[in-house]
Protein backbone atom coordinates (compact mmCIF):
# COMPACT_ATOMS: atom_id res chain seq x y z
CA UNK A 1 0.00 0.00 0.00
CA UNK A 2 1.26 3.50 -0.82
CA UNK A 3 2.33 5.82 2.02
CA UNK A 4 -0.78 7.43 3.41
CA UNK A 5 -2.95 4.81 1.72
CA UNK A 6 -5.77 3.38 3.72
CA UNK A 7 -9.02 1.56 3.66
CA UNK A 8 -12.43 2.19 5.13
CA UNK A 9 -14.48 -0.79 6.20
CA UNK A 10 -18.27 -0.57 6.44
CA UNK A 11 -20.06 -3.02 8.73
CA UNK A 12 -23.71 -3.82 9.26
CA UNK A 13 -24.51 -2.51 12.74
CA UNK A 14 -27.02 -5.30 13.37
CA UNK A 15 -25.01 -8.33 12.29
CA UNK A 16 -21.42 -7.13 12.38
CA UNK A 17 -20.99 -8.41 8.82
CA UNK A 18 -18.67 -6.41 6.60
CA UNK A 19 -20.66 -4.73 3.84
CA UNK A 20 -17.96 -2.88 1.98
CA UNK A 21 -14.30 -1.98 1.77
CA UNK A 22 -13.04 1.23 0.19
CA UNK A 23 -9.41 1.83 -0.69
CA UNK A 24 -9.30 5.58 -0.30
CA UNK A 25 -5.62 6.51 -0.69
CA UNK A 26 -5.94 9.51 1.65
CA UNK A 27 -8.84 11.24 -0.11
CA UNK A 28 -11.43 10.57 2.61
CA UNK A 29 -8.82 10.96 5.34
CA UNK A 30 -7.89 14.41 4.02
CA UNK A 31 -11.56 15.42 3.81
CA UNK A 32 -12.22 14.15 7.35
CA UNK A 33 -9.20 16.05 8.69
CA UNK A 34 -10.35 19.23 6.95
CA UNK A 35 -13.84 18.87 8.38
CA UNK A 36 -12.51 18.24 11.90
CA UNK A 37 -10.28 21.31 11.64
CA UNK A 38 -13.16 23.49 10.48
CA UNK A 39 -15.33 22.30 13.36
CA UNK A 40 -12.52 23.17 15.77
CA UNK A 41 -12.09 26.61 14.19
CA UNK A 42 -15.83 27.22 14.41
CA UNK A 43 -16.03 26.34 18.10
CA UNK A 44 -12.60 27.35 19.46
CA UNK A 45 -11.81 30.58 17.65
CA UNK A 46 -13.23 33.99 18.37
CA UNK A 47 -15.82 35.48 16.00
CA UNK A 48 -13.36 38.29 15.18
CA UNK A 49 -10.53 35.91 14.20
CA UNK A 50 -10.08 36.28 10.46
CA UNK A 51 -6.37 35.69 9.78
CA UNK A 52 -5.38 32.04 9.35
CA UNK A 53 -1.77 30.90 9.17
CA UNK A 54 -0.69 27.62 7.61
CA UNK A 55 2.61 25.95 8.48
CA UNK A 56 2.85 23.18 5.91
CA UNK A 57 1.09 23.35 2.54
CA UNK A 58 0.37 19.80 1.42
CA UNK A 59 -2.88 18.03 0.61
CA UNK A 60 -4.18 18.08 4.19
CA UNK A 61 -3.54 21.82 4.48
CA UNK A 62 -5.54 22.35 1.29
CA UNK A 63 -8.44 20.37 2.74
CA UNK A 64 -8.23 22.42 5.93
CA UNK A 65 -8.11 25.71 4.01
CA UNK A 66 -11.21 24.78 2.01
CA UNK A 67 -13.12 23.57 5.07
CA UNK A 68 -12.18 26.61 7.16
CA UNK A 69 -13.59 28.81 4.38
CA UNK A 70 -16.98 27.27 5.15
CA UNK A 71 -16.92 28.50 8.76
CA UNK A 72 -14.79 31.66 8.31
CA UNK A 73 -15.74 32.95 4.85
CA UNK A 74 -13.41 35.62 3.53
CA UNK A 75 -10.56 34.89 5.90
CA UNK A 76 -7.09 35.97 4.84
CA UNK A 77 -4.15 33.60 5.06
CA UNK A 78 -0.41 33.42 5.35
CA UNK A 79 1.63 30.29 4.74
CA UNK A 80 5.09 28.87 5.23
CA UNK A 81 6.53 25.62 3.90
CA UNK A 82 9.86 24.45 2.58
CA UNK A 83 8.29 23.38 -0.73
CA UNK A 84 5.31 24.37 -2.87
CA UNK A 85 4.22 27.28 -0.69
CA UNK A 86 3.70 29.71 -3.58
CA UNK A 87 1.72 27.10 -5.51
CA UNK A 88 -0.47 26.48 -2.43
CA UNK A 89 -1.15 30.20 -2.04
CA UNK A 90 -1.86 30.75 -5.75
CA UNK A 91 -4.23 27.77 -5.98
CA UNK A 92 -6.25 28.57 -2.88
CA UNK A 93 -6.36 32.31 -3.49
CA UNK A 94 -7.87 31.64 -6.93
CA UNK A 95 -10.24 28.96 -5.64
CA UNK A 96 -11.44 30.70 -2.48
CA UNK A 97 -11.26 34.29 -3.72
CA UNK A 98 -9.32 35.54 -0.72
CA UNK A 99 -5.77 36.65 0.01
CA UNK A 100 -3.04 34.03 0.60
CA UNK A 101 0.47 35.37 1.25
CA UNK A 102 3.76 33.46 1.41
CA UNK A 103 5.88 34.03 4.51
CA UNK A 104 9.63 33.45 4.71
CA UNK A 105 9.45 31.78 8.15
CA UNK A 106 7.01 30.01 10.43
CA UNK A 107 7.60 32.80 12.94
CA UNK A 108 6.20 35.34 10.44
CA UNK A 109 3.09 33.17 10.03
CA UNK A 110 2.59 33.18 13.81
CA UNK A 111 2.96 36.97 14.00
CA UNK A 112 0.35 37.51 11.29
CA UNK A 113 -2.28 34.98 12.42
CA UNK A 114 -5.25 34.68 14.74
CA UNK A 115 -5.57 30.97 13.95
CA UNK A 116 -2.54 28.78 13.22
CA UNK A 117 -2.76 25.45 11.42
CA UNK A 118 0.31 23.22 11.52
CA UNK A 119 0.17 20.34 9.11
CA UNK A 120 3.57 18.81 8.45
CA UNK A 121 4.86 15.25 8.12
CA UNK A 122 8.11 15.95 9.98
CA UNK A 123 8.92 15.10 13.55
CA UNK A 124 10.73 18.35 14.33
CA UNK A 125 9.28 21.34 16.16
CA UNK A 126 7.61 23.71 13.69
CA UNK A 127 6.78 26.61 15.98
CA UNK A 128 7.83 27.98 19.33
CA UNK A 129 5.46 29.16 22.05
CA UNK A 130 7.38 32.44 22.22
CA UNK A 131 6.31 33.20 18.62
CA UNK A 132 2.63 33.21 19.57
CA UNK A 133 0.98 36.46 20.42
CA UNK A 134 -1.61 36.29 23.21
CA UNK A 135 -4.83 34.61 22.20
CA UNK A 136 -4.33 32.77 18.90
CA UNK A 137 -5.88 29.40 18.31
CA UNK A 138 -3.31 26.88 17.10
CA UNK A 139 -3.66 23.52 15.42
CA UNK A 140 -1.82 20.32 14.91
CA UNK A 141 -4.56 18.58 12.93
CA UNK A 142 -6.96 19.46 15.78
CA UNK A 143 -7.01 22.96 17.23
CA UNK A 144 -6.02 23.76 20.80
CA UNK A 145 -6.71 27.23 22.29
CA UNK A 146 -3.65 29.18 23.45
CA UNK A 147 -4.04 32.14 25.75
CA UNK A 148 -7.44 33.69 26.30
Amino acid sequence: MAPGGGVFLVFDASTGQMKGMFQENRYLTDLRTGAAGAIAVKHLSRPTDSRVGFIGTGAVSKSLARAIAEVKPGYTATAFAFEYCQEFCNELEAELGTSFTVCETAQQVCAASDIIVTCTPGGATVLEKAWLKPGPTTSEFALHPIGS
